[in-house]
């Protein structure tokens, strides 16, 4: 690896560490959102949770799928990383799968796209609802 796509990928990963709590924000907010949606539709046991990737999952992420090879700034590679904040959504029983689903697709109802579908309320966070789920 040469040295300047070496300080490109450090450079990204800085960016992430002053951002870190904005992202933090972001996902605590995303997370509100989901559950907020769930807890009143819903009395079964579900839990929302969310995670930002770190560090050294961002820099293996970076050069495993050449975005530093893609991207020029280091900005751009980092807001071209789809998973830096996962959210997930536990549920206790596998047919509570179907429904939480099922909720789901009620909400997000707008699309641009046909592939990926939106809340008005909350038209930034998309989910592809179409896809045959659970995805293996």
């Amino acid at each position: 690896m040469n040295l300047a796509l070496f300080d490109k990928i450090e450079n990204t990963i800085d960016i992430l560490e002053r951002e870190h709590s904005r992202f933090e924000l972001i996902a605590e907010e995303i997370t509100d959102f989901f559950s907020s949606i769930l807890l009143s539709e819903t009395t079964d046991e579900i839990s929302v949770i969310y995670r930002v990737k770190s560090v050294e999952s961002t820099r293996e992420k970076i050069v495993r799928t050449n975005l530093a090879k893609e991207f020029e700034d280091p900005h751009d590679i980092l807001y071209n990383i789809h998973d830096i904040i996962g959210v997930r959504i536990e549920c206790m029983f596998i047919e509570d799968e179907v429904k939480i689903f099922n909720l789901l697709k009620s909400v997000f109802t707008k699309t641009e796209d046909g592939v990926y579908y939106f809340d008005p309320f909350m038209p930034k966070i998309r989910l592809n609802t179409v896809e045959h789920q659970p995805q293996k």
